[in-house]
């Protein structure tokens, strides 16, 4: 059984998981240190008398109702938390890679047409260069890149899958997996596939 080791009532715990290798990451969207709901989260890593926890991260700049923590997501020596509450409920979600000092913010990833509640970072997924923030409404892919600073996203699902037949952005050419100039079901379930890997 794993606890943080400041829990309090409300704070969430265990909201969002993910693991890799020997570092796990926890979400407590709950967590109240920068204001209610403000968020955080924790990186526990694996040793021989088991899993201790190693570090508690807290963007600067946190407030009441961000919710940091709701989703989490680790791929090796890099990991994507989502703030889907930030900044009047656009949402935030940030990059963080493993340096020798610990694990640093190094990006974030936004979207243009971000609007008061969107929520970006209502759920996250990240494997090797690819990241993926979901929104109430549609998913948004992103090229990661340690140190990038703000990125915009590559594509965006429901974006490709609406042009199905009439053509599509150049960004979505990624999606085609049959090359017919047609973003369907099946490419996106062969690109994630393929994303994922085996």
């Amino acid at each position: 059984k794993l606890v943080a080791g400041d829990r309090a009532p409300g704070d969430e715990f265990g909201f969002s998981v993910s693991i890799s290798g020997r570092y796990l990451a926890i979400g407590a969207r709950g967590d109240d240190d920068a204001g209610a709901t403000s968020g955080s989260a924790y990186l526990f890593v694996k040793q021989r008398g088991g899993w201790l926890q190693h570090t508690k991260l807290v963007p600067s700049g946190n407030a009441a109702s961000s919710e940091f923590g709701e989703g989490v997501a680790l791929d090796k020596n890099s990991m994507l938390i989502s703030s889907p509450g930030a900044e009047f409920h656009r949402g935030d979600v940030f990059l963080y890679d493993r340096e020798r000092s610990g694990w640093q913010k190094t990006a974030k990833l936004t979207s243009a047409e971000l609007t008061a509640g969107a929520a970006l970072g209502r759920s996250v997924a990240l494997h090797g260069h690819w990241g993926l923030a979901g929104r109430w409404d549609k998913a948004h892919v992103y090229r990661v890149c340690k140190g990038c600073g703000t990125l915009r996203e590559f594509a965006d699902f429901q974006n490709c899958f609406l042009h199905r037949g009439i053509g599509y952005p150049n960004e979505c050419a990624r999606f085609d997996d049959a090359g017919d100039g047609v973003v369907g079901l099946r490419d996106f379930t062969e690109f994630l596939g393929t994303w994922v890997g085996p």
